[in-house]
């Protein structure tokens, strides 16, 4: 029976949930099959999402009760048994595995009650989710708790209670640690960025300043490039997809104050008159640590427009360096 260490373990499920994300669930299966055949944990959630992915829930749910039932104190795969039985709607059921949860040795409380406010969320009960949510003020949940709050105020149409909330509580969320917190911090302030496009459009200095950190924190944000094209508001007959592969430098300082150049691609989707018009709205949009001059169209493909959208860029890839790695440890340095 092969044994893994604990990074190895997380390699291989970092590993299969990429092989997930390609649609490759043989070589993802055969990564949690090896867990299993360890005795590992870990095996159990990973094949668990295997099969929910491949819609066999109920497979799902009798395998995370095999597990509980050889490791009888792991409060994770009772959450991870409370997600799936969310995710079926049986949200009576997912919350009693959520106080059992909480009941066992070493849980980590605020992950359990994170997990139960998404839970409820996904099951309708908006009122539940928000008061769940709302009293999670641990540091490692604090920022998701606080995001999902006002993605379901968004929803709701409360811009006036998201504003409230972050002139009261964003200087009391955690300092971002890896790109994920990052992404979870750009989510925030990019909704505090719309509630006040909807309630003080006139308050342009109040908009740009949480749009601008939204996008520093995650260029990728889906909800920064919709309001900078809402915000924008220009249409054109004319018009036409670009898909385009952009290169261009990314410059930093290091500890000693002296700049270095890390050269990068990135794909974007924009919808424009013209390559060289995409281009300018792509140097417009970036972020200031790009250098515009730099930024140059490598590959141009493009397709007729069908549908009355804004201008504007639609999609926005992570920055790929030279040796094919995202740029999570410059983004790291970016935050610092």
């Amino acid at each position: 029976m092969a044994e893994y260490n604990e990074g190895e373990i997380s390699q291989m499920i970092q590993a299969a949930w990429e092989h997930m994300d390609l649609g490759e669930y043989d070589e993802a299966e055969e990564i949690a099959t090896k867990l299993l055949h360890s005795e590992e944990e870990a095996g159990y959630p990973l094949m668990a999402g295997i099969l929910t992915l491949k819609e066999e829930p109920e497979e799902a749910v009798n395998l995370l009760k095999e597990g509980i039932d050889k490791n009888p104190n792991s409060w994770r795969l009772k959450l991870e048994l409370g997600n799936l039985y969310g995710q079926l709607q049986n949200i009576p059921v997912a919350m009693a595995i959520f106080d059992e949860a909480s009941q066992l040795p070493g849980a980590e409380v605020h992950w359990i009650e994170l997990n139960r406010g998404i839970a409820y969320f996904k099951g309708g009960m908006v009122d539940d989710a928000l008061n769940t949510l709302q009293v999670i003020d641990h540091p490692e949940a604090i920022n998701e708790a606080f995001s999902l709050q006002l993605e379901i105020l968004d929803i709701l149409g409360q811009h006036q209670l998201i504003l409230a909330m972050a002139k009261e509580e964003l200087a009391l969320l955690s300092a971002p640690k890896d790109p994920e917190e990052n992404q979870t911090l750009s989510n925030i302030y990019s909704r505090v960025a719309t509630a006040y496009w909807y309630e003080e459009e006139d308050n342009a200095d109040a908009i740009q300043y949480h749009l601008k950190r939204a996008i520093e924190l995650d260029r990728t944000n889906q909800q920064s490039l919709w309001l900078i094209r809402e915000m924008d508001q220009e249409y054109s007959e004319e018009a036409h997809i670009y898909e385009l592969i952009v290169e261009g430098r990314l410059v930093l300082l290091d500890d000693e104050e002296q700049e270095v150049v890390y050269p990068f691609h990135s794909e974007y989707v924009v919808l424009a008159n013209s390559p060289q018009d995409a281009l300018e709205m792509i140097k417009e949009f970036e972020i200031e640590y790009v250098d515009k001059t730099s930024l140059e169209i490598l590959e141009a493909t493009s397709e007729s427009n069908d549908e009355e959208e804004p201008l504007g860029i639609y999609y926005v890839g992570d920055l790929m360096f030279v040796d094919g790695e995202e740029a999570d440890e410059e983004e790291e340095e970016i935050e610092e």
